[in-house]
């Protein structure tokens, strides 16, 4: 049974050292033809059946003709130190020489960000951090955080540039916008004054903040500051209070002088807070 286990095992080895073989003229030739990808290809595929200098050579030699500069420095690199066999002395001058050369081609992207807590930086679908060496070309770079809204940019990076990528920071509409309702169930024209106006009713999702809400009626305008709480809903209702007459007594007699235009009216009624999935707490006031 050993004896028929080795011969298994001789074949078997027999086959790969066959097939890298095969693998390893057809890189040759796709080289010589310049079909560089197909080459890069064929002695990744030989390199895994057969792990020997010849085939780490030929790869990396081909990557820095596909522009993967990156790879083809880090192949270079376990060349020099041994990996796949140890190298003559002039072989290791031309390694040496090569991976030089691929290293000045490649690229360094600094990530500049604050220190916030879950904060994730991906180039090409990697997450990266401080200084990524990269390819020249095109690279997505995406900016995720719990408490932030995503960034996704697209970078070119140019051979041996250095280049800075400090994006500024936005936090989630949740965290900072809030809704607004203001109603005037009296009629009325509204207005959120540089936002928008509205017939009776407007709602609007804005920057937390304060804003001017005017309201007009009857020829009569008033208006007055509200407040929008981020993540919230912050819910108005609204009225002109009617005119205030002023009477002044001559000779025992009441003679109206005057009706005086009125602010909104000023009495507030608060209702019990309500839940929103949304908006979290909603208050609903009258004035």
């Amino acid at each position: 049974m050993k004896t028929i286990a080795l011969i298994v095992l001789l074949a078997t080895s027999a086959a790969h050292a066959q097939s890298a073989r095969e693998l390893f003229e057809q890189a040759n030739a796709a080289t010589h033809e310049g079909r560089f990808a197909d080459a890069r290809d064929l002695y990744r595929e030989s390199l895994a059946l057969e792990r020997n200098r010849g085939n780490a050579f030929n790869l990396a030699v081909a990557l820095t003709l596909t522009g993967e500069f990156v790879e083809a420095e880090a192949l270079f690199d376990a060349l020099l130190e041994g990996t796949y066999d140890p190298l003559e002395p002039a072989q290791r001058r031309q390694v040496t020489q090569l991976r030089e050369e691929a290293a000045g081609n490649v690229g360094t992207l600094v990530i500049q960000l604050p220190e916030v807590a879950g904060l994730e930086v991906r180039v090409d679908g990697q997450r990266q951090s401080g200084e990524v060496r990269l390819d020249p070309g095109e690279h997505i770079v995406t900016v995720t955080s719990p408490r932030h809204r995503p960034i996704e940019e697209e970078l070119r990076v140019r051979r041996g540039e250095r280049l800075e990528f400090q994006p500024t920071l936005q936090l989630r509409a949740d965290l900072t916008m809030g809704r607004l309702i203001v109603e005037a169930p009296e009629g009325g024209h509204l207005s959120v004054a540089g936002v928008a106006e509205a017939i009776g009713r407007l709602e609007l999702r804005l920057e937390a903040g304060s804003y001017d809400v005017s309201l007009s009626s009857g020829g009569r305008e008033r208006s007055r500051e509200v407040l929008v709480e981020a993540g919230a809903t912050s819910r108005y209702e609204i009225a002109l209070a009617p005119p205030r007459r002023i009477w002044l007594w001559v000779l025992g007699a009441a003679v109206l002088v005057g009706t005086l235009t009125t602010a909104l009216v000023l009495t507030r009624t608060e209702q019990r807070p309500r839940s929103d999935d949304v908006y979290g707490t909603i208050s609903t006031l009258r004035f």
